[in-house]
């Protein structure tokens, strides 16, 4: 099933044995190297900050209701993950992240993406800059550096809409 990261967000995580809600979904981080998800953060109460993640490899389940996961012990302090850890320093999740093209051309900052939830690899970069909203295609990603996703300067857009500036509105 194709899902939006905006999709999950806020989500219950769901303990498959036991049958019980385990916290929400406030995250979820990217691998660089090859645009994957690597965990998900965790927030067991609403207002408490989160503490703990779910690596790619316990998640049995990710639905359009729920993340689903085998037992508690799945869920794992973030002190205990150092690729989790370190994915949370450098801010990789994909959202924010501006989009450049191989000869620095400014494209825009990601505000959503769309992943696989079985092979769970993003799939699309839904950017958006000032006047535009791209979609991109994984296809087109060459690297990411520095908080930047780096994309070919020939990219295909999936999906270019202009947005018309209307004196209305100004």
């Amino acid at each position: 099933m194709i899902l939006k990261y905006s999709q999950i967000i806020g989500k219950p995580v769901m303990e498959l044995r036991a049958q019980s809600y385990l916290g929400q979904v406030s995250d979820i981080s990217l691998t660089k190297s090859n645009m994957k998800i690597a965990s998900m953060i965790v927030r067991e109460v609403f207002f408490w900050p989160a503490k703990k993640a779910i690596t790619e490899s316990d998640i049995v389940e990710i639905t359009i209701d729920a993340v689903i996961i085998n037992s508690e012990n799945d869920l794992s302090l973030i002190r205990e993950l150092p690729r989790v850890q370190e994915s949370l320093l450098t801010g990789f999740s994909g959202i924010g992240q501006k989009v450049v093209t191989k000869s620095k051309k400014y494209i825009g900052k990601v505000y959503d993406y769309t992943f696989d939830s079985d092979s769970k690899f993003m799939i699309n970069l839904y950017v958006r800059s000032t006047f535009s909203e791209r979609i991109i295609s994984r296809a087109a990603i060459t690297d990411t550096k520095h908080n930047r996703i780096i994309i070919e300067d020939d990219f295909e857009v999936i999906k270019d809409t202009e947005i018309a500036f209307s004196p209305e509105i100004a």
